[in-house]
């Protein structure tokens, strides 16, 4: 599956490490067309070399990733849009669930990712957006849209 060069990511690191992060990415199946995947992680409690933060990205039993589709894409726009209320998004199959929240708040949006799998039981993660994160999210949710029907 080929991937896009670049992943949209938003970071809330916190000094006591309860921070996290979110990132979309947009994958290319070919023929097959166009997915929008969003992952959420936890923060890490050790930092890199640099003394930045690190997020747990690579580890499954930490993280939320979650498949959008049209529809769901066409949730949250609407959702962003309308920049009123929340939208709650849930995905069930054989492993477990996931879902996504997204309100107003008072600075932005607030973003929750959860699933509850047999493996790794309840995970669940949640961070703000700033009003321009918001902005660019719409934008890119758009233009996913448009790869996904080769518009």
């Amino acid at each position: 599956m080929k991937k896009f060069n670049k992943t949209w990511k938003v970071y809330r690191a916190k000094d006591n490490c309860s921070g996290a992060a979110s990132q979309l990415q947009l994958s290319d199946k070919g023929e097959e067309g166009h997915m929008l995947f969003w992952t959420s992680a936890p923060q890490n409690s050790n930092k890199d070399e640099n003394g930045n933060a690190t997020f747990a990205w690579s580890d499954t039993s930490k993280n939320v990733v979650m498949k959008l589709g049209e529809a769901d894409i066409g949730t949250i726009l609407n959702f962003l849009n309308s920049k009123k209320g929340e939208v709650s998004l849930f995905h069930e199959n054989n492993r477990g669930n996931t879902s996504m929240k997204m309100g107003v708040w008072e600075r932005g949006y607030n973003v929750k990712l959860g699933s509850k799998t047999k493996e790794n039981g309840v995970v669940q993660i949640s961070h703000s957006l700033s009003p321009g994160e918001g902005a660019v999210l719409k934008v890119l949710l758009e233009e996913a849209l448009l790869k996904m029907y080769n518009w």
